[in-house]
């Protein structure tokens, strides 16, 4: 996937703590504290997107060539 716009860095603690519990939770189910030096180390890009596009893997088209009738990669 490749996306273009414009990048954002959050600085608000409150904002870092709100996405460091989303991304925890997909690990485990309970709910972390986090120390005031590891929320500030953390780094968070907001991309506002303008364009997205991407590509497919693995699907046959009519007319494609499959890797094994390749001669060369």
């Amino acid at each position: 996937v490749i996306c273009e716009g414009e990048v954002e860095f959050e600085d608000d603690f409150a904002e870092k703590e709100k996405a460091l519990h989303i991304i925890m939770r997909q690990y485990v189910d309970k709910k972390f504290t986090y120390s005031v030096p590891a929320v500030n180390n953390v780094k968070i890009w907001k991309l506002r997107m303008d364009s997205v596009g991407a590509k497919e893997f693995g699907i046959m088209r009519p007319g494609s060539i499959s890797y094994k009738d390749r001669m060369e990669f």
